[in-house]
Protein backbone atom coordinates (compact mmCIF):
# COMPACT_ATOMS: atom_id res chain seq x y z
CA UNK A 1 0.00 0.00 0.00
CA UNK A 2 1.09 3.52 -0.69
CA UNK A 3 2.25 5.48 2.34
CA UNK A 4 2.87 9.21 2.28
CA UNK A 5 6.40 10.43 1.86
CA UNK A 6 5.50 13.88 0.53
CA UNK A 7 4.39 16.46 3.09
CA UNK A 8 2.10 18.16 0.57
CA UNK A 9 0.20 14.96 -0.11
CA UNK A 10 -0.10 14.26 3.60
CA UNK A 11 -1.70 17.64 4.20
CA UNK A 12 -4.09 17.25 1.27
CA UNK A 13 -5.26 13.86 2.49
CA UNK A 14 -5.76 15.17 6.01
CA UNK A 15 -8.01 17.87 4.61
CA UNK A 16 -9.99 15.30 2.67
CA UNK A 17 -10.49 13.02 5.65
CA UNK A 18 -11.54 15.96 7.79
CA UNK A 19 -14.04 17.01 5.13
CA UNK A 20 -13.10 19.74 2.69
CA UNK A 21 -16.27 19.15 0.69
CA UNK A 22 -19.12 21.59 1.21
CA UNK A 23 -22.44 20.52 2.62
CA UNK A 24 -24.83 19.33 -0.09
CA UNK A 25 -27.36 22.00 0.83
CA UNK A 26 -24.67 24.56 0.00
CA UNK A 27 -24.16 23.39 -3.57
CA UNK A 28 -24.07 26.32 -6.00
CA UNK A 29 -27.63 26.81 -7.24
CA UNK A 30 -26.80 25.99 -10.86
CA UNK A 31 -24.90 22.84 -9.85
CA UNK A 32 -27.80 21.71 -7.66
CA UNK A 33 -30.23 22.30 -10.53
CA UNK A 34 -28.01 20.29 -12.85
CA UNK A 35 -28.00 17.28 -10.53
CA UNK A 36 -31.79 17.44 -10.14
CA UNK A 37 -31.99 16.45 -13.79
CA UNK A 38 -29.43 13.64 -13.52
CA UNK A 39 -30.45 10.04 -12.88
CA UNK A 40 -28.13 9.22 -10.01
CA UNK A 41 -28.47 7.14 -6.86
CA UNK A 42 -26.07 9.04 -4.65
CA UNK A 43 -23.20 11.49 -4.59
CA UNK A 44 -20.24 9.80 -2.93
CA UNK A 45 -17.84 12.73 -2.74
CA UNK A 46 -17.67 16.35 -3.82
CA UNK A 47 -15.46 19.40 -3.42
CA UNK A 48 -15.62 23.07 -4.30
CA UNK A 49 -13.38 26.10 -4.75
CA UNK A 50 -14.01 29.58 -6.11
CA UNK A 51 -13.59 28.39 -9.70
CA UNK A 52 -14.21 24.65 -9.58
CA UNK A 53 -16.73 22.11 -8.39
CA UNK A 54 -16.36 18.35 -8.79
CA UNK A 55 -18.39 15.37 -7.66
CA UNK A 56 -18.36 11.60 -8.07
CA UNK A 57 -21.79 9.99 -8.12
CA UNK A 58 -23.30 6.54 -8.63
CA UNK A 59 -25.68 6.25 -11.56
CA UNK A 60 -28.64 3.87 -11.75
CA UNK A 61 -26.30 1.08 -12.84
CA UNK A 62 -24.21 1.68 -9.71
CA UNK A 63 -21.34 2.91 -11.88
CA UNK A 64 -19.25 5.87 -10.80
CA UNK A 65 -19.47 9.08 -12.80
CA UNK A 66 -17.22 12.11 -12.43
CA UNK A 67 -18.85 15.53 -12.87
CA UNK A 68 -16.76 18.69 -13.13
CA UNK A 69 -18.00 22.29 -13.26
CA UNK A 70 -16.20 25.59 -13.70
CA UNK A 71 -17.36 29.10 -12.83
CA UNK A 72 -17.30 31.18 -16.02
CA UNK A 73 -18.93 34.55 -16.75
CA UNK A 74 -20.93 34.51 -13.55
CA UNK A 75 -22.35 30.99 -13.80
CA UNK A 76 -21.45 27.37 -13.20
CA UNK A 77 -21.09 25.19 -16.30
CA UNK A 78 -20.52 21.44 -16.48
CA UNK A 79 -17.50 20.77 -18.70
CA UNK A 80 -16.94 17.09 -17.91
CA UNK A 81 -19.17 14.11 -17.29
CA UNK A 82 -17.22 10.88 -17.58
CA UNK A 83 -17.04 7.34 -16.29
CA UNK A 84 -13.75 6.50 -18.00
CA UNK A 85 -11.60 8.80 -15.87
CA UNK A 86 -12.47 6.68 -12.84
CA UNK A 87 -10.82 3.25 -12.60
CA UNK A 88 -12.87 0.17 -11.78
CA UNK A 89 -11.89 0.09 -8.11
CA UNK A 90 -14.36 -0.63 -5.35
CA UNK A 91 -12.45 1.43 -2.82
CA UNK A 92 -13.45 4.53 -0.94
CA UNK A 93 -13.13 7.51 -3.28
CA UNK A 94 -12.52 11.20 -2.65
CA UNK A 95 -12.45 14.11 -5.04
CA UNK A 96 -10.66 17.36 -4.28
CA UNK A 97 -10.45 20.63 -6.24
CA UNK A 98 -8.17 23.60 -5.79
CA UNK A 99 -7.39 26.85 -7.57
CA UNK A 100 -3.67 26.50 -6.77
CA UNK A 101 -1.10 23.79 -7.39
CA UNK A 102 2.30 23.07 -5.89
CA UNK A 103 4.67 20.87 -7.85
CA UNK A 104 6.64 18.52 -5.61
CA UNK A 105 9.86 19.80 -7.23
CA UNK A 106 9.01 23.51 -7.02
CA UNK A 107 8.70 25.47 -3.78
CA UNK A 108 6.37 28.19 -5.07
CA UNK A 109 2.61 27.74 -5.31
CA UNK A 110 1.18 28.21 -8.81
CA UNK A 111 -2.25 29.59 -9.63
CA UNK A 112 -3.34 26.55 -11.62
CA UNK A 113 -6.81 25.07 -10.98
CA UNK A 114 -6.72 21.30 -10.55
CA UNK A 115 -8.83 18.25 -9.77
CA UNK A 116 -7.55 15.33 -7.68
CA UNK A 117 -9.11 11.89 -7.31
CA UNK A 118 -8.08 9.58 -4.47
CA UNK A 119 -8.81 5.92 -3.79
CA UNK A 120 -8.37 4.56 -0.29
CA UNK A 121 -9.08 1.46 1.76
CA UNK A 122 -11.85 2.15 4.31
CA UNK A 123 -10.61 3.33 7.70
CA UNK A 124 -7.02 3.68 6.44
CA UNK A 125 -4.73 6.72 6.32
CA UNK A 126 -2.98 5.84 3.07
CA UNK A 127 -4.15 5.66 -0.51
CA UNK A 128 -4.00 3.11 -3.30
CA UNK A 129 -4.20 5.58 -6.17
CA UNK A 130 -4.05 9.35 -6.66
CA UNK A 131 -4.63 11.20 -9.94
CA UNK A 132 -4.25 14.95 -10.53
CA UNK A 133 -5.55 16.88 -13.56
CA UNK A 134 -4.29 20.43 -14.19
CA UNK A 135 -5.88 23.19 -16.22
CA UNK A 136 -3.89 23.59 -19.45
CA UNK A 137 -5.39 26.21 -21.74
CA UNK A 138 -9.08 25.39 -21.68
CA UNK A 139 -8.71 21.67 -20.86
CA UNK A 140 -7.90 19.66 -17.76
CA UNK A 141 -4.96 17.40 -18.60
CA UNK A 142 -3.54 14.54 -16.57
CA UNK A 143 -0.48 15.57 -14.59
CA UNK A 144 0.33 13.18 -11.72
CA UNK A 145 -0.54 9.54 -11.10
CA UNK A 146 0.63 7.86 -7.91
CA UNK A 147 -0.40 4.19 -7.87
CA UNK A 148 0.39 1.32 -5.51
CA UNK A 149 4.14 1.60 -6.20
CA UNK A 150 6.17 4.54 -7.48
CA UNK A 151 4.73 7.54 -9.30
CA UNK A 152 4.14 8.86 -12.81
CA UNK A 153 3.96 12.26 -14.43
CA UNK A 154 2.36 13.01 -17.79
CA UNK A 155 3.70 15.80 -19.99
CA UNK A 156 3.18 16.47 -23.71
CA UNK A 157 2.42 12.90 -24.68
CA UNK A 158 5.11 11.36 -22.47
CA UNK A 159 4.87 9.46 -19.20
CA UNK A 160 7.78 9.85 -16.79
CA UNK A 161 7.90 6.80 -14.50
CA UNK A 162 9.57 7.03 -11.08
CA UNK A 163 10.72 4.57 -8.42
CA UNK A 164 9.45 6.72 -5.55
CA UNK A 165 6.20 8.59 -4.88
CA UNK A 166 7.76 12.06 -5.03
CA UNK A 167 9.01 12.06 -8.64
CA UNK A 168 12.70 11.91 -7.74
CA UNK A 169 14.18 8.64 -9.05
CA UNK A 170 13.23 8.13 -12.67
CA UNK A 171 13.17 4.68 -14.29
CA UNK A 172 11.10 5.19 -17.42
CA UNK A 173 10.16 7.56 -20.23
CA UNK A 174 7.46 6.20 -22.54
CA UNK A 175 5.11 7.64 -25.08
CA UNK A 176 1.42 7.57 -24.20
CA UNK A 177 -0.54 7.49 -27.48
CA UNK A 178 -4.05 8.07 -26.09
CA UNK A 179 -5.75 11.20 -24.79
CA UNK A 180 -4.88 12.63 -21.37
CA UNK A 181 -7.76 15.13 -21.47
CA UNK A 182 -10.09 14.58 -18.50
CA UNK A 183 -13.10 14.36 -20.82
CA UNK A 184 -11.56 11.57 -22.94
CA UNK A 185 -9.04 9.95 -20.56
CA UNK A 186 -9.52 6.21 -19.95
CA UNK A 187 -7.90 5.50 -16.60
CA UNK A 188 -7.98 1.69 -16.76
CA UNK A 189 -6.25 1.77 -20.16
CA UNK A 190 -3.60 4.15 -18.84
CA UNK A 191 -2.89 1.98 -15.78
CA UNK A 192 -2.72 -1.16 -17.90
CA UNK A 193 -0.39 0.49 -20.42
CA UNK A 194 2.04 1.86 -17.83
CA UNK A 195 1.98 -1.40 -15.85
CA UNK A 196 3.11 -3.21 -19.00
CA UNK A 197 6.20 -0.99 -19.19
CA UNK A 198 6.83 -1.32 -15.47
CA UNK A 199 6.84 -5.09 -15.83
CA UNK A 200 9.14 -4.88 -18.86
CA UNK A 201 11.58 -2.72 -16.88
CA UNK A 202 11.82 -5.23 -14.04
CA UNK A 203 12.06 -8.12 -16.47
CA UNK A 204 15.05 -6.47 -18.15
CA UNK A 205 16.83 -5.18 -15.05
CA UNK A 206 16.08 -7.75 -12.35
CA UNK A 207 19.32 -9.10 -10.83
CA UNK A 208 21.45 -7.15 -13.31
CA UNK A 209 24.14 -4.92 -11.83
CA UNK A 210 26.18 -2.64 -14.09
CA UNK A 211 28.22 -1.05 -11.31
CA UNK A 212 25.90 1.47 -9.61
CA UNK A 213 24.14 2.51 -12.81
CA UNK A 214 20.35 2.17 -12.86
CA UNK A 215 19.05 2.31 -16.43
CA UNK A 216 16.09 4.20 -17.76
CA UNK A 217 13.54 2.47 -19.99
CA UNK A 218 12.90 4.56 -23.11
CA UNK A 219 10.07 4.05 -25.60
CA UNK A 220 9.21 6.72 -28.15
CA UNK A 221 8.35 5.18 -31.54
CA UNK A 222 9.37 7.34 -34.50
CA UNK A 223 9.94 4.71 -37.23
CA UNK A 224 13.68 5.41 -37.15
CA UNK A 225 16.76 3.21 -37.00
CA UNK A 226 19.85 4.63 -35.31
CA UNK A 227 23.47 3.48 -35.88
CA UNK A 228 24.96 1.77 -32.83
CA UNK A 229 28.67 2.18 -32.12
CA UNK A 230 30.69 -0.08 -29.82
CA UNK A 231 32.27 2.97 -28.14
CA UNK A 232 31.29 6.65 -27.71
CA UNK A 233 32.89 7.93 -30.92
CA UNK A 234 31.97 7.77 -34.59
CA UNK A 235 35.35 6.12 -35.23
CA UNK A 236 34.35 3.12 -33.14
CA UNK A 237 33.72 -0.33 -34.52
CA UNK A 238 30.12 -0.99 -35.57
CA UNK A 239 29.08 -4.57 -34.99
CA UNK A 240 27.13 -6.78 -37.41
CA UNK A 241 29.66 -5.95 -40.14
CA UNK A 242 28.96 -2.25 -39.80
CA UNK A 243 25.18 -2.65 -39.85
CA UNK A 244 24.30 -2.57 -36.12
CA UNK A 245 21.27 -0.35 -35.59
CA UNK A 246 18.52 0.08 -33.02
CA UNK A 247 14.89 0.77 -33.88
CA UNK A 248 13.01 3.46 -31.99
CA UNK A 249 9.86 1.36 -32.35
CA UNK A 250 10.89 -0.91 -29.48
CA UNK A 251 12.21 -0.40 -25.96
CA UNK A 252 15.72 0.93 -25.32
CA UNK A 253 17.50 0.81 -21.97
CA UNK A 254 19.61 3.93 -21.39
CA UNK A 255 22.36 3.39 -18.82
CA UNK A 256 23.81 6.89 -19.00
CA UNK A 257 25.72 9.44 -20.99
CA UNK A 258 29.34 9.29 -22.11
CA UNK A 259 30.45 12.46 -23.91
CA UNK A 260 27.91 13.02 -26.72
CA UNK A 261 26.61 9.45 -26.59
CA UNK A 262 24.34 7.23 -24.52
CA UNK A 263 25.28 3.71 -23.50
CA UNK A 264 22.23 1.63 -24.34
CA UNK A 265 21.00 -1.96 -24.35
CA UNK A 266 18.45 -3.27 -26.82
CA UNK A 267 17.12 -6.52 -28.26
CA UNK A 268 18.54 -7.82 -31.55
CA UNK A 269 16.06 -10.71 -31.60
CA UNK A 270 14.23 -12.91 -29.10
CA UNK A 271 17.42 -14.55 -27.84
CA UNK A 272 20.11 -11.87 -28.10
CA UNK A 273 20.72 -8.32 -26.90
CA UNK A 274 23.42 -5.76 -27.57
CA UNK A 275 25.16 -3.04 -25.57
CA UNK A 276 26.36 -0.08 -27.58
CA UNK A 277 26.34 3.68 -28.05
CA UNK A 278 24.06 6.06 -29.90
CA UNK A 279 24.30 9.83 -30.20
CA UNK A 280 22.32 11.77 -27.61
CA UNK A 281 20.69 13.90 -30.28
CA UNK A 282 19.14 10.82 -31.89
CA UNK A 283 16.57 10.42 -29.09
CA UNK A 284 13.57 12.50 -28.13
CA UNK A 285 14.75 12.77 -24.54
CA UNK A 286 17.65 14.12 -22.53
CA UNK A 287 18.59 12.38 -19.28
CA UNK A 288 21.04 13.70 -16.67
CA UNK A 289 22.35 10.16 -16.12
CA UNK A 290 26.09 9.96 -16.76
CA UNK A 291 28.33 6.90 -16.71
CA UNK A 292 30.99 6.79 -14.01
CA UNK A 293 33.93 4.65 -15.13
CA UNK A 294 36.85 3.29 -13.11
CA UNK A 295 39.35 3.82 -16.01
CA UNK A 296 41.93 1.30 -14.78
CA UNK A 297 44.78 0.08 -16.98
CA UNK A 298 44.71 -3.66 -17.68
CA UNK A 299 46.47 -6.31 -19.75
CA UNK A 300 44.94 -9.38 -21.39
CA UNK A 301 46.67 -12.47 -19.91
CA UNK A 302 45.89 -14.90 -22.72
CA UNK A 303 44.04 -14.90 -26.00
CA UNK A 304 40.29 -14.53 -25.52
CA UNK A 305 37.19 -13.05 -27.09
CA UNK A 306 35.71 -9.63 -26.51
CA UNK A 307 31.96 -10.25 -26.39
CA UNK A 308 28.61 -8.52 -26.19
CA UNK A 309 25.49 -9.61 -24.29
CA UNK A 310 27.50 -11.44 -21.57
CA UNK A 311 24.40 -12.63 -19.70
CA UNK A 312 22.74 -14.00 -22.81
CA UNK A 313 24.04 -14.87 -26.26
CA UNK A 314 27.70 -13.97 -25.50
CA UNK A 315 28.12 -12.76 -29.08
CA UNK A 316 31.75 -12.48 -30.17
CA UNK A 317 32.86 -8.97 -31.18
CA UNK A 318 36.49 -9.83 -31.95
CA UNK A 319 39.47 -11.80 -30.70
CA UNK A 320 41.96 -10.13 -28.36
CA UNK A 321 45.58 -11.31 -28.30
CA UNK A 322 47.56 -12.12 -25.18
CA UNK A 323 49.45 -9.08 -23.90
CA UNK A 324 47.00 -6.60 -25.43
CA UNK A 325 46.47 -3.40 -23.47
CA UNK A 326 42.94 -2.60 -22.35
CA UNK A 327 41.18 -0.14 -20.08
CA UNK A 328 38.84 -1.50 -17.44
CA UNK A 329 35.75 0.69 -17.29
CA UNK A 330 33.30 -1.20 -15.10
CA UNK A 331 31.64 -4.50 -14.36
CA UNK A 332 28.37 -6.20 -15.27
CA UNK A 333 27.47 -9.13 -13.00
CA UNK A 334 31.08 -10.27 -12.74
CA UNK A 335 32.05 -9.52 -16.35
CA UNK A 336 34.69 -6.87 -16.99
CA UNK A 337 33.62 -4.07 -19.33
CA UNK A 338 36.71 -2.84 -21.19
CA UNK A 339 37.86 -0.55 -23.96
CA UNK A 340 40.28 -2.01 -26.47
CA UNK A 341 42.02 -0.19 -29.30
CA UNK A 342 43.30 -1.85 -32.46
CA UNK A 343 42.36 -0.63 -35.93
CA UNK A 344 39.33 1.02 -34.28
CA UNK A 345 38.06 1.69 -30.79
CA UNK A 346 35.83 -1.03 -29.39
CA UNK A 347 34.21 -1.72 -26.02
CA UNK A 348 32.91 -5.05 -24.81
CA UNK A 349 33.03 -7.67 -22.09
CA UNK A 350 35.81 -10.04 -21.00
CA UNK A 351 35.88 -12.66 -18.27
CA UNK A 352 37.87 -11.22 -15.36
CA UNK A 353 40.12 -14.28 -15.28
CA UNK A 354 41.70 -13.14 -18.56
CA UNK A 355 42.64 -9.69 -17.19
CA UNK A 356 45.58 -8.45 -15.18
CA UNK A 357 44.57 -5.12 -13.63
CA UNK A 358 47.12 -2.54 -12.55
CA UNK A 359 46.79 -1.42 -8.96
Amino acid sequence: MKTFSCVIIQLLLLLLICGVAIAEDDFPVQVKQYFENEKILEIETYSSSEKLFAAIARDQNHERVLYAFQYINGKWECFAKTKNAIPKMELKVFVSVSDTYQDSNIESIQNIPNISIWFMEPNEDHYELLMVFLLDGDRYILRDVIPHHGSMRYENGAVFIYEDDCFASQRGYVQYPASADLTAFVCDDFLSYTQKWDEKYYELTNDIYFDDNHPLLYYWPTDQTIPVYSAPTNNALIEANGKAKVSTNDWILIYGGDKDYYLIQYAINESAMRFGYITKQSLNYSTPLEMMWSNQKATVKSKTNLINDPLGSKTKIKSVAAGAAAELLGALNGWAYVEYKSSSVVRGFIDYKFLSIEK
